[in-house]
């Protein structure tokens, strides 16, 4: 399961997701819900890659800090962690 959870500057996201597409520098996805919408995300780092360890969150799970795009505009960092084939993602204001 892939989701996308969080506030960030006024905005919720609640959503589940599908993989459009990934690479190292980038993971695209499409909401399942109606409208769809497309979300990207992207490593915030230098020698970073969508899915490496940035640090180790409070579950204990691998997690990148990615750039947060919604329908093609930029709109915060978020942090991407996967486990067991789930995905996800958290939008964020810091």
């Amino acid at each position: 399961m892939i989701t996308v959870k969080g506030e960030a500057y006024g905005h919720s996201y609640d959503y589940k997701c599908e993989l459009v597409s990934r690479t190292k520098e980038e993971a695209v996805f499409e909401t399942k819900s109606e409208p769809k919408h497309r979300i990207k995300i992207t490593p915030r780092y230098v020698g970073s890659n969508v899915g490496s360890a940035d640090f180790i969150d409070n579950r204990g799970r691998p997690t990148t800090v990615c750039a947060f795009f919604f329908n093609e505009e930029y709109v915060a960092l978020a942090l991407f962690s996967e486990e067991n084939g789930n995905m996800e993602i958290i939008p964020h204001e810091y």
